[in-house]
């Protein structure tokens, strides 16, 4: 199962790492969209690769705090993983 865990190396999930959402100040969500679409279509002819991951541990920070279903682009999960989701889709319809 490939997984979008963090956008920088290194040890996850501190209250201020500025990895609690889909993007960040360095990482837009153009980027994390067009990252899902590039390994979708790298790997999507290969049998060891059973699912995806479209973002790992999505939690509130000292910068932000996600929501669900509240309509706010810059903070709603379930819009976001709509969008990635179609995004992975366009390039692998068969491995969500």
């Amino acid at each position: 199962v490939l997984n979008n865990h963090v956008f920088r190396r290194g040890w996850c999930c501190s209250f201020d790492d500025g990895e609690g959402l889909w993007y960040n100040e360095d990482f837009e969500e153009s980027v994390w969209l067009h990252h899902l679409g590039f390994m979708s279509r790298r790997y999507k002819d290969n049998p060891r690769v059973v699912g995806f991951d479209i973002r790992n541990e999505i939690r509130s920070t000292a910068h932000a705090v996600p929501s669900w279903g509240t309509g706010q682009l810059e903070s709603d999960w379930a819009l976001a993983a709509a969008k990635g989701s179609r995004r992975v889709l366009q390039e692998d319809p068969d491995i969500l």
